[in-house]
């Protein structure tokens, strides 16, 4: 595979975009139905297929399309896709509109003042890996991290030792020991010292979120660094499956 390629269907956005706009984040309904969802600088790519054909989605329709950089489509709740750019936070829900589903939108979310999504920011929203829990986190452009419970109505920040230098992540997965109500939140910062230099600000920090209902399973400001190697300038992660640990 790989050997040759082509443009698929439909995959150039608008006009009024420009003949160069770029792809940022992407994201993959697990069910295995072919959803697939890529961030742009023209709003949001969706195919249904597989990647065969696509069609250009605004979360904010106010007549342009504006950049989403990171996008998380939801386990436990289906239907829902969260993405954030520079103008923060969005939630979109599949819904029957006059015969025909498509994605409905809910108003930009409150989170604070300085945490919208930064440009290029391609991993800043992740939602709860797990099938008990639908918290979304977001990696701000001030620094931080920030998690709500509701559907981004409220945020928490979770005062993460961030930095403002490099492009935060967030990332989240099952926790090794298996537990189906916890799992592992890896913030981070894009720079830091490696190991056994000075901790503060760390190149990746952690921390073990228990589920509880009514309240954001992550908590602020329990964090511990997390060591990456001889290179801190981590820019994502990725994990085994068996056991959860992650690769730098």
């Amino acid at each position: 595979g790989g050997q040759t390629w082509e443009p698929p269907q439909n995959a150039q956005p608008p006009a009024t975009c420009g003949a160069r706009a770029a792809a940022w984040g992407i994201s993959f309904d697990d069910r295995g139905n072919g959803d697939v969802y890529v961030g742009t600088d023209c709003g949001l790519a969706v195919s249904q297929d597989h990647g065969l054909s696509w069609n250009h989605v605004d979360p904010v329709p106010n007549g342009t399309n504006d950049a989403v950089y990171a996008v998380a489509k939801h386990r436990i709740l289906p239907l829902v896709v969260d993405v954030c750019g520079a103008d923060g936070h969005h939630r979109g829900t599949w819904t029957d509109v006059g015969g025909t589903t498509q994605l409905v939108w809910s108003p930009t979310s409150n989170l604070p003042n300085g945490a919208e999504c930064e440009p290029g920011a391609v991993h800043a929203i992740d939602v709860a890996p797990n099938l008990v829990s639908d918290d979304i986190y977001v990696a701000g452009a001030d620094g931080t991290v920030y998690g709500s419970d509701d559907g981004g109505a409220t945020w928490t920040n979770l005062n993460a030792p961030g930095t403002t230098n490099r492009i935060n992540f967030v990332r989240s997965y099952l926790s090794p020991d298996v537990v189906p109500t916890e799992y592992d939140l890896y913030f981070g910062t894009g720079t830091g010292p490696g190991p056994g230099g000075a901790t503060t600000p760390a190149a990746i920090v952690r921390q073990r979120c228990s589920v509880t209902v009514g309240k954001l399973a992550c908590a602020s400001g329990s964090w511990t660094q997390v060591a990456v190697g001889t290179h801190a300038d981590t820019t994502d992660l990725a994990f085994d499956t068996l056991p959860s640990c992650p690769r730098y």
